[in-house]
């Protein structure tokens, strides 16, 4: 409508006074916030900019193709595994307000879940909220609904942000959610190692760690970053990559093993069950200086900040790579419970 505007070498302000429309609505018409005009001022639109028919009817079909893209926006998908991020189909949606990425935010860590209004409140705020919060949350929620259902009618019920008795619930299933999928893949691979199908266990849980894209939330404010649904998020994927590494190592895929494990104990670097089953994958790709030197770092850290010596878990693994014996053993199995003699 602009470019037909412009064609006809009018203002705005011209062709709001042929067509009787404010020169906001007009506005709005050109830079496609308005996306179902009324026949009428589409009538009188084409008519003041001098259309012909052609373009009359070009016109009305790009409002037409507009209005069903609003209407079937496409398939709506959340990922918390990683920084916030929100699609409908292949489109992101931006949501540039802080707050209301991290009530979303806190939402999608716990779906399925209410979460209480006092805990909203904390997670936004902290111990200094303002008077008018529980407003604020109100407003935030209505403008989150617009987004994640824009097509949506006015008084039709919410389907993914329900309200319920003392707070709010993000309903979504695997397809919507990545750490949903990334539960339901990993709740998958146990059923297939207690059955000892290690193999589609592996991977299984290989496509559960894909759904991760870094640290939970990672662009979230402190307070959402250590909040408890969110910390277990994290401990379940760190539980995910201990069992993968085990079910790769006993299948003698060890660099599938480290691939993952490699980034994990850079994240973690004084967790001691990562760091000894990623000596072993090292040692079992020829890597076994750089498994040795992993521990010394390891033990080095621990005796120095900690003040204490490495575990029976981090010492097996050492006198393992040591004497090259690395065919694994589940780190829960006795034969890892028990320390080897004569390693401190």
């Amino acid at each position: 409508m602009r470019r037909y505007r412009l064609r006809a070498g009018l203002t705005q302000r011209e062709v709001a006074g042929r067509t009787k429309l404010s020169v906001r609505a007009l506005r709005d018409i050109e830079q496609g916030r308005v996306h179902s005009p009324q026949a009428r001022s589409v009538a009188r639109l084409t008519c003041a900019l001098g259309l012909s028919e052609p373009e009359h009817d070009a016109v009305r079909a790009a409002l037409r193709s507009r209005l069903a893209g609003q209407l079937d926006p496409g398939p709506l998908r959340i990922g918390v595994l990683g920084p916030l991020s929100v699609c409908h189909g292949d489109v992101p949606v931006e949501i540039q307000s802080v707050m209301q990425r991290c009530l979303l935010g806190l939402l999608a860590a716990q779906p399925g879940q209410v979460a209480s209004h006092d805990e909203i409140v904390d997670a936004l705020w902290g111990e200094n909220p303002p008077r008018t919060c529980r407003k604020l949350v109100y407003v935030y929620i209505g403008r989150l609904r617009g987004r994640l259902e824009p097509e949506r009618s006015l008084n039709a019920p919410c389907r993914v942000l329900r309200r319920r008795r003392n707070g709010y619930e993000l309903a979504v299933d695997a397809d919507q959610l990545d750490l949903a999928r990334f539960d339901t893949l990993v709740a998958r691979a146990s059923v297939a190692q207690a059955s000892g199908n290690t193999t589609v266990a592996l991977d299984l849980l290989t496509r559960a760690l894909r759904c991760w894209r870094g640290p939970a939330l990672v662009d979230a404010n402190e307070r959402l970053r250590c909040h408890p649904a969110v910390v277990n998020a994290s401990q379940r994927r760190l539980s995910a990559i201990l069992t993968h590494a085990d079910l790769a190592m006993a299948l003698g895929h060890y660099a599938q093993a480290v691939a993952h494990l490699r980034p994990a104990v850079h994240g973690e670097p004084l967790h001691e069950a990562l760091t000894a089953r990623l000596m072993l994958g090292l040692a079992g790709c020829g890597e076994q200086a750089a498994a040795l030197d992993l521990f010394t770092t390891l033990r080095t850290r621990l005796t120095e900040d900690l003040g204490i010596g490495p575990s029976a878990e981090l010492r097996t693994a050492h006198v393992r790579v040591l004497r090259q014996q690395l065919q694994p053993v589940g780190f829960e199995n006795s034969v890892w419970a028990t320390p080897p003699a004569n390693t401190r």
